[in-house]
C-alpha cells in the first residue's frame, strides 16, 4: 500500500466519515480537477462559497432570536405600562404587573 493510500484509508476517509455523522457533507473530488468540489485549486481548504452561505444562514438565524426576545420583553415592558396606566381608571389601587 502506497504512502497516499495508507493515509487516505487510515486517517482521511475515517476523519470524513466522522463528520458526516456529525451533518457534514462530504463532496468526494478528482485532485486534478478542483472544480469538480467547487474549488479554485486543489489547495483550497475551505469551500468559500458553502462557509460564506453557512454563516449568513446563521448570522440570519442569530439575529431573528435576538430580535424576537428584544420584541417579547419591549412588547411585555409596554403591555405592563398600559396596564398600570389604565387600572385607576377603572377604580384599581395601587398593583404590580408581572409578565413572564
Amino acid at each position: 500500500m502506497s504512502t497516499i493510500q495508507w493515509e487516505y484509508e487510515l486517517v482521511e476517509k475515517p476523519f470524513c466519515e466522522q463528520l458526516k455523522g456529525m451533518g457534514w457533507q462530504w463532496l468526494e473530488g478528482d485532485p486534478d480537477l478542483p472544480e469538480t468540489t467547487e474549488r479554485a485549486s486543489s489547495r483550497d481548504v475551505l469551500l468559500r462559497t458553502r462557509l460564506e452561505a453557512a454563516l449568513r444562514r446563521k448570522n440570519q438565524a442569530e439575529a431573528a432570536l435576538h430580535f424576537r426576545a428584544w420584541f417579547i420583553r419591549t412588547g411585555a415592558d409596554w403591555l405592563a405600562a398600559r396596564v398600570k396606566d389604565l387600572l385607576p381608571r377603572f377604580g384599581g389601587g395601587d398593583i404590580t404587573v408581572c409578565v413572564a
